[in-house]
């Protein structure tokens, strides 16, 4: 059986190993692929294979989160983190995100939260 796969769109890089970090900690082993700005997430999340999880920044460089949340939610069954410091970003997806995250967060908190969305 493959492991479950994750696409971590963001373009700051400390944010990128911190998710790498504690996704190599989570009980589920998992695959990880990584999208450092807005149009390399736009065209990873409408080709195959579908990640399982998303992890989506909302203000990237080329393209915003936003847009690229409407082509995943079309494209893919995928479960969709959006975590952002914008607050007003926030409030927005609330009504349409599975899950919405503010930064900055406990990262324990959000490696026990990425280790419930990814249990089998």
């Amino acid at each position: 059986m493959s492991k479950p796969l994750v696409l971590i769109i963001e373009d700051d890089a400390d944010l990128v190993r911190l998710y790498e970090m504690l996704l190599s900690l989570v009980e589920t082993s998992v695959e990880t692929d990584v999208c450092r700005d807005g149009k390399t997430g736009l065209e990873r999340v409408q080709r195959e294979p579908e990640p399982r999880l998303i992890l989506l920044d909302m203000h990237l460089p080329h393209v915003q989160g936003t847009e690229i949340y409407k082509a995943a939610r079309e494209k893919t069954a995928s479960t969709i983190v959006v975590v952002t410091a914008d607050v007003l970003a926030a409030k927005d997806m609330l009504a349409t995100a599975d899950h919405v995250v503010t930064k900055p967060f406990d990262a324990l908190v959000f490696k026990n939260f990425l280790t419930e969305l990814l249990k089998p």
